[in-house]
């Protein structure tokens, strides 16, 4: 009996210990600092399907969650990233970086660095157009997918097709941003304006199947 008491103790402790590592792990300070690091790459990427796919790594394998997703645009997914730098940031602080040697010395600075590349954005949110004449959306969308989305298979063909219908969604989240912008006195000059609304008629001046995104598939 008492040797049952002290398995059951045992596994207890166990138990405990481990929820704790397991919680601390995923939501807040690990006790490992690679562990943390490993982590904030993980969220970050998880955020950005397009990225992801730029990167290719894991496009088309069995860990391929994201192929058939746009990357969010909406004000509200910026402002969730902006949270989550600021979070991440308090926390990397949380480690002594006096402590740290080497490599692992290094790693926390280009971390430092990037949380508070992002944190530091908050103030000028509003000032980032995404409608322009040399990287908007209307012509980084399309050429995303004619560039980055590799065809090998039945499912890659209809994660393709799945992007496409995003694409509504999409813009909706960009004219949401535009319209807060406006609300709050930022608007693009006018030569950018006229030069992306030329861009965009030439693009649907072609029929369907001449279109780069019918033509791409």
């Amino acid at each position: 009996m008492r040797f049952k008491k002290i398995l059951l103790w045992s596994l207890l402790i166990v138990l405990i210990l481990f929820s704790v590592w397991f919680y601390r792990l995923i939501w807040g300070k690990p006790f490992n600092f690679d562990h943390f690091t490993e982590r904030v790459l993980i969220e970050s990427a998880w955020a950005e399907p397009e990225i992801l796919t730029m990167v290719g790594i894991i496009d088309n394998t069995f860990l391929d969650f994201h192929s058939h997703k746009l990357t969010d645009a909406s004000p509200e997914h910026y402002l969730r990233q902006l949270d989550w730098a600021d979070r991440n940031l308090a926390l990397l602080r949380k480690f002594n970086r006096d402590k740290l040697k080497g490599q692992k010395a290094i790693t926390y600075d280009v971390v430092e660095w990037f949380l508070e590349d992002i944190a530091n954005g908050r103030e000028w949110m509003l000032h980032n157009f995404p409608v322009n004449q040399t990287a908007g959306v209307q012509n980084n969308l399309p050429s995303f997918m004619t560039s980055f989305h590799s065809i090998r298979s039945q499912k890659s063909a209809e994660n393709y097709i799945q992007r496409l219908q995003a694409f509504e969604e999409k813009f909706s989240q960009v004219r949401e941003f535009v319209l807060l912008q406006a609300d709050n006195g930022v608007v693009p000059p006018r030569f950018v304006i006229e030069h992306v609304l030329r861009e965009m008629r030439d693009f649907i001046a072609v029929s369907p199947e001449q279109n780069t995104l019918y033509e791409t598939f």
